[in-house]
């Protein structure tokens, strides 16, 4: 199993200058369009980005039950 992990991050080489990058987008992004979570992950990232859409879709629910929906504005 840990050859196998070895190889799968030896074969996405990740590079420190992405987060920089997604750091400056975010900062960049207006308010009120940014999300709630950031994901910079070459290997896993498209399944972390599915569940926290989800994640952030039912946050969005619960703050609007409780009249607090301008909190993600």
């Amino acid at each position: 199993m840990m050859t196998a992990l070895g190889g799968l991050i030896q074969a996405h080489q990740t590079n420190p200058q992405d987060v920089a990058d997604a750091i400056v987008k975010l900062i960049g992004t207006e308010k009120g369009k940014r999300p709630l979570r950031t994901v910079v992950d070459p290997i896993t990232g498209e399944y972390i980005n599915a569940a926290n859409k989800a994640v952030e879709e039912q946050y969005g629910k619960g703050l609007a039950l409780f009249g607090m929906g301008e909190l993600l504005q």
